[in-house]
């Protein structure tokens, strides 16, 4: 007898949606999923509303990762919220300052209202859609903000050993093993959330946060997800700075809660906290950003890298060492069980190290497939990465289109005679073993 997981990147092209299914050998089950989005929601929305996913009809999914708020990432999950209760929602720890920030940059071509609302305050979120209680807890995990001199490559460490207790899924309302002072999230300190009228906790959604240090382990423990998360906070980026023991924004230099109370205001004002698209402000996020910029300065000063990246392995051996693909009926095989996600992270060569340094080497050698970020993009991959991350297999999620994958990312794959798989609209990409 052996536990089993099976998985599959779903043919949303350029976006990520990837499930999966691990059965312990006693009989147990685990669930879980990376990303939920799609350039298409039509696309998404029906493959959810197919039985093509590893869920079965009112399966309570255990974990669902979200690695950022683009719609390409999060527009499918009002549908599988619909069909499917989330015990733990994970999402990347941000201050309320960088939610703003991120809302405000793109234009019209930024996200969707419903998408900046989820980001601020996913209660609200839950309770405009008619899923309040939907997720039952929300856990945040934050970083280290990533390598410390962009310029200065790190030198991987050996397993590390250093981890705090993991953090264990099990199937009761209480997680083992988290810190008591973790399990509550103080929103005047830690600057997450926007109340909007409807606190975080309402309907009663648990808050968890945890450092991206501390394992995720499931089914006992034989299985772990370890998360990697490069944002900076605006200390790092000197968009605050404290006086007396309070912290001021750079450039109105008001208290930092005065700044949040005004911000809170004009989401009032245009209707965001609303999320419905006939009653919002057409210059919604125009008003928003001039807002921002009126306390923090223009939004290019807080550039920052946001996407929660993950790696998901079993602790033992696969059995037989055979990691089977289907694409879509041809089997092939690695030696490696460890799986590495990535969202949209700009994956430069500093923090490639340092995710590697953050792993340790016996985990980073077990990385058996490797998503590239960012369906391909040339911002986020530079050259040489392929021979860096190699023996790995790469998938990407892209339809494609004229920039997704770039031929700069084919380049860099095909030179090192990488074997790729592409999760486009036409083909999903299946696998499965044993360990």
């Amino acid at each position: 007898m052996f536990n089993e997981l099976s998985g599959c990147f779903h043919a949303v092209g350029n976006g990520t949606f990837f499930t999966s299914k691990i059965r312990g050998k006693e009989g147990s089950e685990f669930k879980w999923g990376y990303d939920c989005g799609s350039t298409s929601e039509k696309i998404i929305n029906g493959i959810i509303d197919s039985s093509y996913i590893e869920f079965t009809d009112g399966d309570s999914i255990d974990m669902m990762v979200i690695s950022h708020f683009d719609d390409d990432h999060v527009n499918g999950l009002i549908a599988l919220l619909r069909k499917h209760t989330i015990k733990r929602l994970v999402l990347p720890y941000s201050d309320w300052t960088q939610s703003i920030r991120e809302i405000s940059i793109d234009g019209s071509h930024g996200v969707s209202p419903s998408t900046a609302l989820f980001q601020l305050n996913p209660a609200l979120w839950l309770f405009n859609n008619d899923l309040s209680n939907r997720v039952e807890t929300i856990i945040l995990v934050q970083g280290n903000g990533g390598p410390e001199n962009p310029e200065e490559q790190t030198t991987p460490r050996k397993f590390p050993a250093d981890h705090n207790e993991p953090l264990i899924l099990t199937d009761n309302s209480d997680e083992s093993n988290v810190p008591e002072q973790e399990k509550h999230i103080n929103d005047a300190k830690d600057n997450v959330f926007f109340d909007l009228g409807r606190p975080v906790n309402s309907g009663g959604i648990k808050i968890l946060k945890i450092n991206h240090m501390q394992p995720i382990d499931a089914l006992g423990g034989i299985f772990e997800f370890i998360f990697y998360n490069a944002e900076k906070t605006f200390k790092k980026l000197n968009l605050v700075y404290e006086k007396d023991e309070e912290i001021y924004a750079i450039k109105s230099r008001v208290k930092l809660s005065d700044a949040k109370e005004d911000i809170q205001k004009t989401i009032e004002n245009i209707n965001l906290h609303r999320c419905i698209n006939s009653s919002i402000d057409v210059k919604w996020r125009e008003k928003l950003k001039n807002c921002y910029q009126k306390h923090f300065g223009r939004t290019n000063k807080a550039n920052n890298n946001i996407s929660l990246c993950m790696y998901a392995s079993p602790k033992i051996p696969p059995h037989g060492k055979c990691f089977i693909f289907d694409f879509p009926h041809n089997g092939y095989n690695i030696h490696s069980s460890g799986l590495i996600f990535t969202g949209d992270i700009n994956l430069t060569l500093p923090v490639l190290d340092d995710f590697e340094s953050h792993l340790g080497s016996e985990r980073w050698m077990n990385c058996g497939l490797f998503q590239i970020p960012h369906h391909g993009s040339a911002n986020c991959w530079e050259k040489g990465h392929t021979k860096k991350i190699k023996p790995a297999y790469f998938v990407q999620c892209a339809s494609p289109t004229l920039k997704h994958p770039s031929q700069f990312v084919l380049d860099d794959l095909n030179g090192e005679k990488a074997i790729v798989y592409n999760a486009s609209r036409q083909n999903p990409i299946h696998f499965s073993y044993l360990f």
